[in-house]
């Protein structure tokens, strides 16, 4: 696995990275580091299910559409985790060795998130363009086990 150092470039990218909060919200301009913080965070807790609880551990990543995911989310992802699993295009899920799923989902099917079980941690990039159903369905897959929800958003 590669290591990769990351340095905040603001006290606020730096408040978001360490907050404790069910729900936090990072919203920022453009270029301003939001995505970067939401694949950290995401990162850091799959590491932590993966050793706690592999078998039972799944999260889900979201982007209100296919270009958004495609062009901004994963990239950022792909890049925090390098090395720590593979990608199942055709599921559209990041595999861990030990076992955790990534989904990944966008708001074009809002019902796609319904089912996936034992979510331990959501990331719901460019979350200011969500929808009430999409919103109310994530919130819904975070209450079983109580997960964290980071939304990451410019302001809209």
């Amino acid at each position: 696995m590669e290591f990769m150092e990351f340095q905040p470039n603001s006290l606020k990218q730096r408040e978001a990275l360490f907050s404790k909060n069910r729900i936090m919200l990072f919203g920022a301009g453009t270029q301003g580091g939001k995505t970067t913080v939401g694949a950290v965070r995401t990162k850091v807790r799959f590491h932590y299910w993966e050793e706690a609880d592999p078998k039972n551990s799944n999260f889900l990543i979201t982007a209100p559409t296919y270009k958004i995911m495609s062009q901004s989310t994963l990239p950022a992802f792909f890049k925090v985790m390098h090395g720590c699993g593979w990608h199942n295009k055709k599921e559209d899920v990041f595999q861990s060795p030990k076992g955790p799923k990534i989904y990944f989902r966008t708001e074009h099917d809002p019902d796609s998130i319904i089912g996936i079980t034992n979510i331990r941690h959501i990331w719901c990039d460019e979350a200011g363009l969500y929808r009430l159903y999409f919103w109310q369905n994530i919130q819904a897959r975070a209450d079983f086990l109580g997960c964290q929800i980071d939304l990451t958003t410019s302001p809209y």
